[in-house]
């Protein structure tokens, strides 16, 4: 299985060190030295475990706890994580405030971190699949990634999480028709918030990041969508 991907923002390179060091048996670490450099990432690229010093760059890595959790993007169930050499309630209790997983103090005890760490993943992938493909695609709903062969290229895709969900639902059950209210009630749990147009939404932007491959989703009139090679 691949590994669990980590964005580690802390502008110590012995922290950054420690970090990868302890945890390359579980994640490949993405490090960021800086404000702008962790937001580029986390904006790029989804990430299973993002953790955040509290005092970088002379700026509070709460700030950007705050902000990652307003607009996650692509990092919908991220794990966040506040890494901090103070010692001070307020800071841990606002950052729980903000929604933080886990509040870690420095100096960082390595097997204490990796357990931590285990802790978290196992979380994220309960009932979770490993593997699946079929056609074109390859889907690793555990580590929130997919995959499409395009123009003979396997390319990842930078899903939401509502988007890979729509997607694994139609993959693992090829020429099955859904119609929006299956959807609704499988993909969104019936949220009281969505509506069948937010379902078209979805399916509409999730077409167009398959691109050519889009067309495999396919509309049942006045029913919903169905996925199929055929």
């Amino acid at each position: 299985m691949s590994k669990a991907r980590c964005l580690l923002i802390d502008d110590s390179e012995d922290i950054q060190l420690m970090v990868q060091k302890t945890l390359f048996e579980l994640c490949d670490v993405t490090p960021a030295l800086n404000f702008s450099e962790g937001r580029r990432c986390f904006e790029e690229r989804s990430f299973e475990i993002v953790i955040i010093d509290l005092m970088l760059d002379q700026s509070n890595g709460m700030d950007l706890l705050k902000e990652f959790k307003a607009t996650p993007g692509i990092n919908q169930l991220s794990r966040f994580f506040i890494l901090t050499g103070k010692e001070s309630a307020v800071d841990e209790a606002l950052g729980h405030n903000y929604g933080v997983d886990e509040y870690i103090k420095k100096p960082v005890d390595r097997e204490v971190l990796k357990a931590i760490v285990r802790k978290n993943l196992k979380l994220l992938r309960v009932d979770a699949p490993e593997v699946v493909e079929y056609g074109p695609f390859t889907i690793m709903p555990g580590n929130y990634q997919a995959f499409v062969e395009l123009s003979g290229k396997r390319t990842e895709l930078q899903l939401t999480v509502k988007e890979l969900k729509l997607l694994t639902k139609f993959v693992t059950n090829p020429d099955k028709t859904f119609s929006r209210e299956d959807l609704f009630s499988q993909v969104w749990d019936n949220d009281s918030n969505s509506t069948f147009r937010t379902i078209d939404m979805h399916v509409s932007s999730l077409r167009k990041k398959l691109q050519d491959r889009g067309g495999l989703i396919k509309t049942v009139h006045q029913v919903g969508y169905k996925f199929s090679l055929k």
